[in-house]
């Protein structure tokens, strides 16, 4: 009887043992997958390193050469004190160029058209001159403009034809749902069966 009287108190702790073990195991989980998440992180950083020290490696083999080419090609050498500037308006009224006429003409040139002066009539004798004078001089026009301005005007496209309607299909019986030619192969197929079945 009193076992009976201990088997729920029994059941409790059962329960409750149960339930303990899965939180510890579940804990015991999450702190193994910190763990983890911990290491992978820590081998990303150590494959960057190693990139790294890959890449310093990789250009201090080169040095040698990089130097060579400086020595032949570029001559390239380190700034000195009086090539570093105080501000940017320094920099900005920074000019190394010497500033001759020919520099200064090169700066801004104006284009115009120059056009020739007109020619110098020839000297006419006076009776001539006379004889033009008493006629009406023609009105002098004012001379053409040099610069022309083109346009373009585009034509428009020819509208291309209508398309042509597509063959109407032949007229349907109203009320039927397959053409005459869906008609006539199930109409076949159904003798071919009849045919089948009666042999």
């Amino acid at each position: 009887m009193i076992a009976r009287g201990f088997r729920p108190v029994a059941w409790v702790a059962a329960v409750g043992v149960a339930a303990l073990s899965c939180y510890m195991l579940s804990l015991q989980v999450a702190s193994e997958r910190a763990e983890l998440a911990s290491i992978e992180r820590r081998i990303v950083a150590t494959r960057q390193d190693i990139r790294q020290l890959q890449t310093e490696l990789g250009t201090r083999g080169r040095l040698q050469q990089l130097e060579a080419w400086n020595a032949e090609v570029l001559a390239l050498s380190a700034p000195t004190a009086g090539q570093f500037l105080d501000n940017g308006v320094t920099l900005a009224r920074f000019d190394t160029r010497e500033q001759g006429i020919d520099a200064r003409a090169a700066e801004v040139r104006m284009a115009s058209a120059q056009l020739p002066p007109p020619a110098a009539p020839a000297p006419r004798p006076a009776a001539l001159v006379q004889a033009v004078a008493a006629e009406d001089a023609p009105s002098l026009e004012p001379a053409r403009p040099r610069v022309r301005q083109a346009s373009l005007t585009v034509a428009p496209e020819p509208a291309a034809p209508p398309p042509r309607p597509a063959a109407a299909p032949a007229p349907a019986r109203p009320g039927a749902l397959l053409d005459e030619a869906t008609l006539r192969d199930l109409n076949a197929a159904a003798r071919a069966e009849r045919g089948g079945a009666r042999n």
